[in-house]
């Protein structure tokens, strides 16, 4: 297929997805890596210095309080 300059929307980005990727599942073979690679994102497993954006499940703010005794 042709690639046309739209289709590059991510050049440049590097992401790391977490937590948003099954466990057990390789994240380079995510709907979600797949995509970005598709637009023109480069992928990464782990963060580095050169990573411009984290994709990450939802935080729940609950986590973040204290437990009752």
């Amino acid at each position: 297929s042709d690639v046309c300059s739209s289709d590059l929307v991510f050049a440049g980005l590097v992401i790391v997805f977490s937590g948003v990727v099954a466990l057990g599942t390789k994240p380079q073979d995510s709907d979600y890596w797949k995509t970005a690679e598709t637009f023109g994102a480069k992928c990464l497993t782990e963060i580095r210095g050169e990573v411009t954006h984290v994709v990450a499940n939802q935080v729940r703010p609950s986590s973040f309080l204290p437990r009752s005794h």
